[in-house]
């Protein structure tokens, strides 16, 4: 974890460095690293994983990823907790809404344009690289809404340090413009891409549908296969059937406990969903094709 927020901080410093000394683009890929590791460390915070004390958490999640990403904590914490509680159930997980962009499950494809939806899988990836721009403005808006000043004040704080330093090492307001923008474009690309792999094309749950917690946790999850480049790119979040079983243990003890969470679901011949990255990214899009393409959603 120390190495992960060092690691964070040094690309933050090293990304505005290279935008004032050598180039707006590559300085903006870097950011978007920034955007995206920063991603992941927030969501350790978030869980509450981090540091394993609630009040410490909760203070350095609440600036940490406001000054360094424009995130709104609470705002995150409130989509993403009912995620958790109700995954993949349908109205009540935020995260099925997806409309009027993309449908993952012929479900919520009814609701949608079934001419537009055909060419989802097209449009799936290069959405990414918009999604970000949305998340900041909900973010903000989030935090100006419930008069949480310390996130809006960070989160604008973040905007004036950042073109602060640009203007005054020359990269100036177009360098911190460019910056921002590639930033926020990869780094919401990387984001997204990454947990598209654990849930979109797993089955959907119906509304109050009854579960006990661990089908909820580990029927509608995939984790990718564990490796130390998933380990990094996910930060351990390719144990997601894991994390969703135990959503406050910090998330490289997640490696620990999968040989027993694996042997009890064996015992009792319950899948566990594990599969190569481009294996689930392959799935992922196919899914994606299908979904418009299914004989019940042509009929509603």
């Amino acid at each position: 974890f120390f190495s992960s927020f060092v690691q964070v901080l040094g690309l933050q410093i090293f990304g505005l460095w290279v935008v004032c000394n050598y180039s707006w683009v590559l300085g903006g890929l870097i950011y978007g690293l920034v955007v995206g590791r920063n991603g992941l460390l927030m969501h350790d915070m978030g869980h509450r994983a981090f540091f394993c004390n609630t009040r410490l958490d909760k203070l350095v999640h609440t600036y940490f990823f406001a000054l360094g990403i424009t995130g709104s904590a609470t705002f995150w914490n409130n989509q993403h907790n009912k995620h958790h509680a109700a995954t993949q159930e349908l109205v009540h997980d935020v995260d099925l809404n997806t409309l009027p962009v993309v449908a993952f499950h012929k479900e919520v494809a009814k609701d949608g344009s079934i001419a537009y939806l055909k060419y989802q899988w097209l449009v799936f990836l290069p959405a990414q690289l918009l999604l970000f721009f949305f998340w900041k403005f909900t973010h903000f808006r989030h935090a100006v809404r419930t008069s949480n000043w310390p996130e809006a004040f960070s989160i604008v704080a973040h905007q004036v340090l950042t073109l602060g330093v640009c203007i005054a090492y020359g990269a100036g307001v177009w360098g911190w413009i460019v910056y921002q923008a590639i930033g926020y474009a990869w780094g919401g690309f990387y984001l997204a891409t990454v947990f598209s792999l654990n849930h979109t094309h797993r089955p959907v749950a119906a509304q109050y549908a009854q579960r006990n917690w661990v089908i909820r946790s580990v029927e509608y999850t995939t984790n990718s296969t564990p490796s130390a480049f998933t380990h990094w790119l996910t930060g351990y979040l390719c144990y997601q059937i894991e994390h969703h079983l135990f959503p406050n243990m910090p998330h490289p003890r997640l490696a620990q406990v999968a040989p027993r969470v694996r042997a009890l679901l064996k015992k009792h011949n319950v899948l566990y969903d594990c599969r190569p990255v481009e294996d689930a990214m392959a799935t992922v899009m196919i899914n994606l094709y299908n979904v418009p393409r299914d004989d019940d959603v042509k009929q509603a």
